[in-house]
């Protein structure tokens, strides 16, 4: 996983940014790589990475703990220059003649043994607490049963999707679990925040909107065909999804939704872009 400077680093902002120059600075890099602009096989790498830095950074506990991280590395880099170049002033007597130099008071051989005792008391109580203290966070790293997920995790969900008219689109019943990268944009968004926080088999029921899943329908991705440019031994249904190869080589999945005459429409969207989905989710394992 990478570490707080490369996030930072690919949204192009410093460590010690707002929420809301993370959102401004997330906004502009999608706006120069959305496909739209740049279909490029570059781009669409690039704003995976925006995607999962800006998933990261703008989860409050990873940017706390990343900003965190930061300081403390600010902290030492200072503390290193201070001790790099250590200075000592020594008085001058020429610039101040009336003024008599006072001599410190050694301690006396009396007070030394106690001072002694009272420096190893001190260490071996600091010794101690560290001989406990450290088993107890192995133990309840290693054992604890209520970690949950979080981005990089590696995570196993069974869930059931809906429309909002209670209709089935899909589901992982009767099958394996769905296995996942928390952040990794390996599913739709809003299923990927839903799962951000749960516990090893708590359940829930979470409403994603379209813009968070398949995205809008958009009516530029609708067109109108000839019958001629589809084979000839083919004949055209409505709802009946054809598989079409794109300049670039990709191939798409359209599916007609209408045939009149000589003119076949096909549609590019996704069947569920524009809707609203509902999934009732149920975190499995964290691997």
């Amino acid at each position: 996983m990478a570490g707080f400077e490369d996030y930072y680093e690919i949204l192009q902002i410093h460590p010690s940014a707002e929420p809301e120059i993370i959102e401004a600075a997330y906004k502009k890099l999608a706006a120069k790589y959305h496909p739209d602009k740049d279909p490029s096989r570059a781009a669409e790498e690039r704003m995976k990475k925006i995607n999962i830095a800006h998933d990261v950074l703008r989860d409050p506990v990873q940017r706390e703990k990343y900003h965190a991280e930061w300081v403390q590395k600010g902290e030492k880099k200072t503390s290193r220059g201070e001790t790099d170049t250590p200075t000592r002033s020594k008085p001058s007597s020429k610039s101040h003649p009336g003024r008599q130099r006072t001599a410190t008071p050694k301690p006396s051989p009396s007070t030394q043994p106690l001072k002694n005792k009272g420096k190893i008391i001190a260490y071996a109580v600091a010794g101690l607490f560290v001989l406990i203290a450290i088993p107890l966070i192995l133990v309840n790293t290693v054992f604890s049963t209520h970690s949950t997920a979080k981005v990089g995790d590696s995570v196993q969900v069974h869930y059931t999707g809906t429309l909002e008219d209670g209709t089935v689109f899909d589901s992982s019943e009767g099958r394996d679990p769905l296995e996942f990268v928390v952040g990794s944009g390996q599913v739709i968004p809003g299923l990927d925040k839903a799962v951000r926080g749960m516990e090893v088999g708590e359940k829930k029921i979470v409403t994603t909107p379209a813009e968070e899943a398949y995205g809008p329908h958009r009516d530029e991705q609708v067109v109108e065909i000839s019958r001629e440019k589809l084979p000839s031994d083919l004949t055209p249904e409505v709802g009946q999804q054809l598989v079409i190869t794109q300049s670039d080589g990709m191939e798409i999945v359209v599916v007609i939704i209408s045939v009149s005459g000589d003119a076949v429409t096909i549609d590019a969207n996704h069947p569920l872009a524009g809707k609203d989905l509902v999934f009732e989710i149920e975190l499995v394992k964290i691997l």
